[in-house]
């Protein structure tokens, strides 16, 4: 086997579907570029949606659970928690960390109103409300954001289509 096709093959040994190695990152970068043509609040919440929170950490120190946090799915939520400030918390006096903690919410993190209302030192109506307008205003832009996704990624498939076709004229 050549060093370019060994460099080619899935690191993980893995099983899975598409391409691996060079292949796969090219298609990705491809991805990626089309899909950061929707927007920043769009591209961030499909970030925070599909990303993985954590990525195993190779230190292997004792200190260490053996993961830590994916700093692109990180940053998604930061954004996305400054966005909210003003696009679905308005009339609200809120601090970086509670709506954080109610974006995370949206995108699964296992923290209640009650936890999140005693961990923040905030009503637990209050922390129920937060979470409620967080919700409808990320479930509405994560359905224009798929939407938009679909039609960026559909455009790629053709343009792909027809390059595939005038190549193998």
């Amino acid at each position: 086997m050549s060093v370019m096709n060994r460099m080619g093959q899935d690191p993980s040994g893995m099983p899975g579907k598409g391409l691996s190695g060079l292949d796969g990152a090219a298609q990705a970068g491809i991805i990626r570029c089309k899909l950061h043509t929707l927007g920043m609040l769009h591209e961030a919440i499909l970030i925070a949606d599909i990303a993985p929170r954590s990525q195993p950490c190779p230190c292997r120190s004792s200190c260490c659970s053996g993961y830590t946090r994916n700093q692109e799915w990180s940053d998604a939520v930061n954004w996305l928690s400054d966005n909210v400030r003003e696009n679905a918390l308005d009339g609200h006096r809120t601090t970086h960390p509670i709506r954080r903690a109610c974006v995370e919410v949206y995108f699964g993190a296992k923290i209640t109103a009650v936890k999140m209302a005693a961990d923040l030192e905030i009503s637990e109506d209050t922390a129920g409300v937060m979470i409620r307008k967080v919700r409808r205003y990320l479930k509405s832009e994560q359905e224009r954001a798929l939407i938009g996704a679909d039609d960026v990624l559909s455009c790629l498939v053709e343009h792909v289509g027809a390059y595939v076709s005038v190549r193998m004229i």
